[in-house]
């Protein structure tokens, strides 16, 4: 019997300097699209909006995504980090 194993489908949530913030969706090793919006008050829409359109575009079900991870230039005690960190916990 030969088990297949799901493909890897991750998303990660890259913060750049000025308020950039990066979000890319892969499965396995292949990138299949990115978006990269500024944010000021608003994260938590555009990081939720970010995801959505990612998924919807590459016709991806929320519930294979098996590793959301954020990083880049990111103080992980302010608040933005917090927010991607809730939004992460909601999906996962």
């Amino acid at each position: 019997m030969v088990h297949h194993s799901k493909p890897l489908v991750s998303i990660a949530v890259n913060f750049k300097p000025d308020h950039r913030v990066s979000v890319a969706l892969d499965v396995g090793k292949e990138p299949l699209g990115s978006v990269d919006f500024l944010f000021d008050n608003n994260l938590e829409t555009l990081l939720i909006a970010a995801i959505d359109k990612l998924l919807k575009k590459n016709r991806i079900d929320p519930s294979s995504l098996n590793k959301v991870k954020i990083g880049g230039v990111i103080d992980k005690n302010s608040l933005a980090y917090r927010i991607a960190r809730t939004v992460v916990r909601a999906i996962e």
